[in-house]
């Protein structure tokens, strides 16, 4: 028997429902679910395991997964990752609630979500290296402000004009990463 991961034990911790997949390429992928699918709390996708892992930290996780469509803003952040010598990443998110459009993030509640809060800690406790990257919306309701120093020492892709780090979807290829001041 195989030592469950890191995402399956938190899964496991906080009654998550845990996905183990492989890809068509080979790839294994790891996602911590709320019981009901509406919250992602932490995902993985290993494409080297002998080499580390970095940690992304957008706005909100979408639903492409289950809806086994192409994720352009998970293959722009594979891409860099493995161009940077890592062999995999985690993705956590200000916000956990899954939905397509950034919008419908205006529902959240004004609390912080606890929960999404621990995993985020943990990813960033097995990453070596976290990227933060959710743009200007990571403001609503306080939501980025509140992560910061847990985030403390993140690199970014740089700013956006409110001063928000950038999403990748937005930035060249070519763009470097660089440290990010918090503005906790």
């Amino acid at each position: 028997m195989s030592v469950p991961s890191e995402i399956e034990s938190f899964a496991s911790m906080h009654g998550l429902k845990f996905k183990r997949e492989s890809s068509i390429d080979g790839n294994a992928h790891e996602y911590a679910y709320s019981q009901d699918m509406a919250k992602r709390y932490a995902y993985s996708q290993t494409w080297n395991a002998a080499k580390p892992k970095v940690l992304w930290v957008m706005l909100n996780p979408g639903t492409g997964e289950t809806e086994k469509r192409r994720r352009n803003t998970l293959e722009r952040c594979k891409l860099w990752s493995s161009e940077w010598g890592f062999g995999g990443l985690f993705i956590g998110n200000v916000f956990a609630t899954r939905t397509k459009s950034a919008k419908e993030l205006a529902n959240q509640g004004k609390e912080p979500d606890k929960l999404n809060e621990a995993a985020l800690r943990l990813l960033k406790a097995v990453a070596t290296e976290t990227v933060v990257a959710w743009g200007s919306k990571g403001r609503h309701q306080g939501g980025a402000k509140l992560l910061a120093p847990l985030l403390e020492g993140a690199a970014c892709l740089g700013l956006t004009v409110s001063g928000e780090p950038r999403h990748p979807l937005y930035v060249s290829k070519l763009t470097s990463r660089t440290r990010w001041a918090s503005h906790a």
